[in-house]
């Protein structure tokens, strides 16, 4: 299956009306007055050197698409900042908040925004919400947590100290729920020693390519493997795919300046262009292999998800050796090339789930984003300037998203937050980008995910920052805080461009431009051929739509505690928001095909093994909580729930083979859904089936 793109003649059209556009946006003000042309030097033009005045460029102006998601996420930023007002004052009383909390979510920024002018009432910075139930006329605490106290476990982590799934846990008898109790008292080093422990060992450090002298005796070198069309062909590859999910590099730029330089030279062991070639091969080479390669496993008759190579040698481990030869030469600089070439390390170690690696290389990245920014002056109108916007928010995004997964600490990156502007992606003109945007919308999804970053820091700062979801001090967020937190949530997706909007009812569908719906485009299963979309798209829609779900998740997470330790409790805005958390647990994307099945291009890879972990010890609840069961049972349709449970059991099996917490969750999560009537597909009953009745008692040893 692949996309239908438009005629050849539309789009070289569009293409040459997008060239003429960007050269005219380029002549300086004083050629426009005198209708002349310019020669568009920089800082100044031939013409205003010769006269001796000042030559000022026109910053380009967004289209008329970009503008409507500019709007939304300065709108956004400026609810953000009512939100932070609302923690100034306590003074205002609920009652006078609850009247306007009961109205209809609006839906339209400007409304939203007027509602936020009346709000004084504080953000909670709490998690569990038993202060709500005083809104409720539910006065009563949770369940007090243990004595010792609580070393800021991530919110992803936090569903295992449950009182309810640690004592069920506990009658279950599996020697590996035994080290829980120590996660409480280790925080984060507790998850950082079981990737440490359970996780691959480091990249091989061969093999790596045999290289040539240019010229005799010279120390640049070219390698016979790389032909010039073979490097391009990989290039495009990175470009049509990484680089659509992490947009920081500029293809024109690239293919203009940079490989013809090493074309023309070789490479060399002290400069910036060769490091940044070779990690653009390794990530395309991987991009393409990781796509229709063959799978590394085949077990019970299911294919890995990792797809080209082996989990120790991964694709283009050969070219990534050899950039990483030259990268200890330049590792002291401070320059946006140099940032690149850490997020581009880093996303390699990332798709071959060395995900302590890919940590560290991030924060390294944001470190050096951070120092730049403080120590440079930055024309945000020229292309280079918003070309670091596009690093810094991809620095901004991944640093955020290993913050609120893992609770590691920040390089303070988020400081420029506010000073740095969004990217307007303007450059050189390039026909291939053009195509690209037009039939994926590439730019659209990496505005919207810095968006979403805003509000999934605004839930995780509202409700998990710092607190334990059953600590005896907490009072627990407030209920008209959670209706605010999603219907902001609600609105983010409301307000997106209709290219790449959806709803609860086609979630699982690909959208055309105009908003309709085309054709499904995730499945439980794709069968023996892997499914390819032009530019990734599959796992860049994937991403986005399990991201949005995920936030709503974490938003009413705290109901579903309160279900488990306060039943007695629950009204029934309650049961609706709990309702609500275990409907965002179904059919998340990135566990469907074809995002599935090629898992070394799934952006943010280590953060869906935990929530998965989590998500499955609250469905496995429903077998004894009256309250769960009885919203299963009115709220899902028969085998719903199971549907879910299969994929994401799918998932941490394939998962365990190369990352550590997925091992152990496997070793948690696979005896207690053993007995469980799931599909005949089920990874734990193929499982079954392959074994002797006598061996079945050892898996969870």
């Amino acid at each position: 299956m692949s996309e239908e793109g438009p005629g050849p003649n539309i789009l070289e059209l569009a293409a040459h009306r997008r060239e003429r556009a960007a050269i005219a946006a380029q002549a300086c003000e004083t050629c426009r007055s005198r209708k002349t042309k310019c020669d568009e030097k920089r800082p100044k033009c031939g013409l205003c050197q010769r006269l001796g005045i000042p030559c000022t460029y026109r910053e380009p102006q967004p289209t008329k698409r970009d503008k409507t998601l500019t709007y939304i996420l300065e709108s956004l930023q400026r609810l953000e900042l009512k939100v932070d007002s609302m923690n100034t004052s306590r003074s205002t009383s609920s009652q006078s908040f609850s009247s306007r909390a009961n109205q209809p979510a609006s839906d339209t920024s400007s409304s939203l925004l007027n509602d936020f002018n009346n709000l004084s009432q504080p953000l909670m910075q709490a998690e569990t919400p038993s202060s709500l139930s005083s809104h409720a006329g539910v006065g009563d605490r949770l369940p007090q947590q243990p004595s010792k106290p609580h070393q800021r476990l991530p919110a992803a982590q936090r569903v295992l100290l449950w009182p309810a799934i640690l004592n069920s846990l506990d009658a279950s008898g599996l020697p590996h729920a035994q080290e829980l109790p120590q996660a409480p008292e280790d925080g984060t080093a507790w998850i950082m020693r079981l990737q440490d422990q359970e996780g691959l060992h480091p990249l091989p450090l061969e093999p790596c390519l045999d290289a040539h002298p240019v010229s005799p005796g010279g120390n640049r070198v070219t390698f016979s493997p790389l032909s010039e069309d073979s490097m391009r062909n990989l290039a495009g590859v990175f470009f049509d795919t990484f680089n659509i999910a992490y947009p920081f590099m500029c293809r024109q730029t690239f293919f203009s300046s940079t490989l013809p330089l090493i074309l023309r030279q070789g490479f060399g062991q002290g400069d910036i262009e060769s490091v940044i070639v070779l990690l653009v091969l390794a990530l395309g080479k991987l991009a393409l292999e990781g796509s229709i390669g063959a799978p590394v496993a085949s077990e019970n008759g299911k294919v890995s998800g990792f797809r080209g190579g082996t989990i120790e040698t991964p694709p283009g481990i050969d070219l990534f050796n050899e950039a990483r030869k030259r990268m200890g030469f330049l590792l002291t600089d401070c320059t946006l090339e140099i940032i690149q070439t850490l997020s581009l390390a880093s996303l390699y170690f990332a798709s071959c789930s060395r995900h302590i690696e890919f940590w560290r290389l991030s924060a390294f990245a944001s470190s050096t984003c951070r120092t730049l920014l403080q120590s440079d002056t930055i024309d945000w109108s020229s292309q280079r300037g918003d070309l670091l916007k596009r690093v810094f928010w991809h620095c901004l995004i991944i640093e955020n998203g290993i913050n609120f997964e893992l609770e590691l600490p920040t390089t303070g990156i988020n400081e420029f937050e506010e000073s740095v502007p969004l990217p307007s992606f303007i450059g050189p003109p390039s026909r291939e980008d053009a195509v690209a945007d037009d039939k994926c919308h590439y730019r659209y999804f990496f505005l919207a995910q810095v968006a979403l970053r805003q509000l999934c820091g605004r839930v995780h700062s509202a409700i998990y920052d710092g607190k334990s979801e059953n600590s005896e001090d907490s009072s627990g967020p407030p209920g008209f805080v959670i209706k605010e937190l999603s219907r902001q949530l609600d609105l983010w997706r409301d307000t997106l461009p209709k290219s790449i909007q959806w709803t609860d009812e086609n979630s699982l569908h690909r959208i055309a431009a105009d908003g309709s719906v085309v054709e499904a485009m995730f499945m439980q299963d794709q069968g023996a051929l892997p499914v390819t979309y032009e530019y990734n798209i599959d796992v860049v829609v994937a991403s986005l739509r399990t991201r949005f779900y995920y936030t709503r998740y974490i938003t009413y997470r705290p109901f579903v505690y309160k279900a488990l330790h306060m039943p007695e409790k629950m009204t029934n805005e309650d049961i609706e928001y709990c309702t609500a958390c275990l409907k965002a647990c179904l059919r998340w994307t990135v566990c469907m095909a074809p995002p599935k099945n090629k898992k070394r291009l799934v952006p943010y890879l280590f953060t869906w093994t935990q929530h998965l972990l989590g998500i499955l010890l609250i469905f496995y609840q429903t077998k004894t909580n009256s309250i769960l069961q009885y919203i299963c049972t009115r709220y899902f349709a028969p085998g719903e729930i199971e549907e879910s449970i299969t994929l994401m059991l799918d998932w941490i099996d394939d998962m365990r083979r190369v990352d550590g917490i997925a091992l152990w969750s496997w070793k948690i999560i696979e005896p207690l859904y053993r007995s469980w009537a799931l599909p005949p597909s089920s990874p734990i009953n193929l499982l079954a089936r392959s074994l002797a009745p006598h061996d079945r008692n050892m898996l969870a040893q």
